[in-house]
């Protein structure tokens, strides 16, 4: 489920909300949390599943031994829900003008 200071951040949809809530990294890089724990766990040990089968997966990258592409394994859709409904008004704070909407 979504983090319930990342909900509320989303619901009040204010600057003041989202800067309550994102940490500066570094020089435009950001974190915010945006799961619980509960659903990160489970998202991990659904990648774990994957791999157990032995199907074969693309890599993000040639350096990367762990990752994967997980559009290409039936989480586009899911994904593509996360990006438009919830990551955009945080994208738009943070970056507004040029990247404050993501193309479909």
């Amino acid at each position: 489920t979504i983090h319930p200071g990342y909900w509320k951040a989303y619901c009040l949809n204010t600057p003041e909300a989202w800067a309550a809530l994102v940490t500066t990294e570094a020089t435009e890089v950001y974190s915010v949390p945006l799961f619980k724990p509960e659903l990160c766990k489970a998202f991990v040990e659904e990648l774990d599943k994957f791999h157990g089968t032995g199907l074969p997966a693309r890599r993000p990258n040639s350096m990367n031994n762990y990752g994967i592409v997980v559009n290409e394994i039936g989480m586009e859709p899911a994904l593509d829900q996360l990006c438009h409904n919830l990551l955009q008004p945080l994208a738009h704070y943070l970056f507004p003008g040029v990247g404050s909407h993501f193309d479909r």
